[in-house]
C-alpha cells in the first residue's frame, strides 16, 4: 500500500481528525499510575454528566438481570470488569464525533465489528479479548476523517450494503483522495498514544497478512465480513 507521512496528514487534515475523548484521555493518565481503583475510573466518567448518563443507562439495559434496582457506575465497572469498562467509555465518548460527521449508522456498524471481533478473540486466543474489541471499534476511525473533510464527495454506505456503488475500496480512496481510511485511522490512534498492536492492526487489516502481528488484524478482517453480512441480512428482512 501507498505509505504517506504523517506530517503530510496533519497538514491536510488539520481540523478533520477526530479527537480523543478528554474522559478517555484521563483514562490512559491513570492507566500509568500506579495503585489507581475503579472508583478513580468512576469519578472520572461522572465528570461528564451526559456521558456518565449514556453509560449508567447501557450497564442498566445490559448488566442488570433483575431490572428492579439501578445498578450504580461501580458496580457496572465490578460486573464488566475495568478493561471492558474503558472500551464501552471509549465508544459512547466517541459517539459526538460519528453523529457530528453524520455517521451514525457507521457507529452501529463499528460497534457490531468490535463485539465480533472480542468474541473471535475469545473463542482463539490470539489476543486479548478487549484489546480485539477496541480493535474492532476503531478499525474504520479514518473514515470520519475522510467525511469530515470532503463531505458527501466521500460515500461509503452501511445502513445499505447492497449498494456497492457508493463504498470505496482502499485503492479507490487512495487514488481519489490521496489518503486511505486505514492510514488514516493509524495515524489518528498514534494520535492519541494507542499501542502499537491498535495502530497497526488498523493500518493493515484489509491486509492482514502484510501486519506485524496478523493474528489481530484477521480479527478485524474477519469481523468485518461477519458485521457486512449480519447487515445485509437485517437490510433484507
Amino acid at each position: 500500500m501507498q505509505s504517506i507521512s504523517g506530517n503530510d496528514m496533519a497538514k491536510d487534515f488539520l481540523g478533520y481528525l477526530p479527537e480523543l475523548p478528554d474522559v478517555m484521555a484521563q483514562f490512559i493518565e491513570l492507566t500509568r499510575q500506579l495503585n489507581t481503583t475503579k472508583t478513580s475510573y468512576a469519578n472520572i466518567l461522572l465528570s461528564d454528566q451526559i456521558l456518565s448518563t449514556r453509560i449508567f443507562s447501557y450497564i442498566n439495559l445490559v448488566l442488570n438481570t433483575s431490572k428492579t434496582d439501578y445498578l450504580s457506575i461501580n458496580k457496572g465497572i465490578a460486573l464488566m470488569g475495568l478493561h471492558m469498562f474503558k472500551n464501552v467509555v471509549l465508544a459512547f465518548s466517541l459517539y459526538p464525533a460519528f453523529e457530528e460527521a453524520g455517521c451514525i449508522e457507521l457507529f452501529k456498524y463499528s460497534l457490531s465489528t468490535a463485539y465480533y471481533s472480542k468474541e473471535i478473540a475469545l473463542q482463539f486466543k490470539f489476543i486479548n479479548p478487549h484489546d480485539a474489541f477496541l480493535l474492532g471499534f476503531l478499525h474504520d476511525i479514518g473514515k470520519l476523517a475522510l467525511k469530515n473533510k470532503f463531505k458527501d464527495e466521500y460515500k461509503f454506505t452501511t445502513h445499505n450494503v447492497l449498494d456497492i456503488e457508493k463504498q470505496y475500496t482502499i485503492e479507490e480512496e487512495l487514488a481519489k483522495f490521496n489518503y486511505c481510511h486505514s492510514d488514516l485511522g493509524e495515524y489518528i490512534c498514534k494520535t492519541w498514544n494507542l499501542p502499537i498492536v491498535v495502530t497497526d492492526a488498523i493500518r493493515f487489516h484489509h491486509y492482514p497478512l502484510d501486519a506485524m502481528l496478523p493474528q489481530a488484524a484477521s480479527i478485524i478482517y474477519l469481523s468485518d465480513i461477519l458485521a457486512h453480512k449480519n447487515m445485509r441480512i437485517t437490510s433484507e428482512d
